[in-house]
């Protein structure tokens, strides 16, 4: 099979394969035994997760030169995630959960990853987690998956 590595475009890709893996680390279910705590891989499918918002809010939302959080600016853009996201949910979804998974391997005390997937919020205040931050990673994988979904041609379009 010949390739034309010039028609390949590699971004769309590489997003489909973060979503992909995000997936395999959600359907991983740890045990109690080998791990201490059971649950889904979180920690990796939040970093893909991440990592998929940041690049394609600079290609969709054409940031060249974003400041901080710029990218992240997505979640809430009517023409894309359209996630109603307080300025509050939004500062901790970025410089909380996002800064700490990505930079220390760690979660700050008041924060917690879920996987529920009957729970259709992303980010959230729960009481029967101690009022800590809830990440529901069943939800922000469905939401970047249906972005990606829907958007996979302007995606195309606008990579390099």
């Amino acid at each position: 099979m010949n390739i034309n590595i010039d028609d390949l475009k590699i971004k769309p890709m590489a997003l489909k394969e973060s979503l992909a893996a995000s997936l395999l680390s959600l359907k991983y279910v740890k045990t109690d035994k080998e791990w201490k705590l059971p649950g889904v891989l979180g920690f990796p499918s939040a970093i893909l997760l991440f990592c998929f918002i940041d690049s394609v809010g600079s290609l969709l939302l054409n940031n060249s030169n974003p400041s901080i959080g710029d990218n992240f600016e997505i979640l809430r853009d009517k023409d894309y995630f359209n996630i109603p996201l307080s300025q509050t949910e939004k500062r901790k979804f970025y410089e909380s959960f996002r800064y700490h998974i990505l930079h220390l391997s760690e979660l700050p005390a008041d924060s917690a990853l879920i996987f529920n997937p009957d729970e259709e919020r992303i980010i959230y205040k729960d009481i029967d987690w101690n009022n800590r931050w809830c990440l529901n990673l069943a939800a922000l994988h469905e939401a970047c998956d249906n972005l990606f979904n829907t958007h996979e041609q302007e995606i195309r379009n606008k990579s390099h």
